[in-house]
């Protein structure tokens, strides 16, 4: 979350220039406060991926089949 705030405000984006002879003692609340609710919001897709791969690989009542090997082994 901080790198994509990194890139928006930068030098280059722009909005430091827009900046800066600006008399706002802060930038507004909803800018100010997104990096913790995208870091979150990051944090759960991470969770999420995770355990859809963990699950998505256990082994329960399908049967495990490797091509490579010609060989099918029953899980349950």
């Amino acid at each position: 979350a901080a790198a994509c705030y990194r890139d928006l405000l930068g030098e280059s984006s722009g909005v430091s220039e827009s900046h800066r002879n600006c008399d706002k003692v802060q930038d507004p609340y909803s800018l100010r406060c997104q990096p913790q609710v995208m870091g979150a919001c990051l944090t759960q897709l991470r969770q999420a991926a995770e355990v859809l791969e963990i699950e998505s690989n256990a082994v329960s009542d399908n049967p495990l089949v490797f091509a490579a090997e010609n060989d099918v082994i029953s899980g349950g």
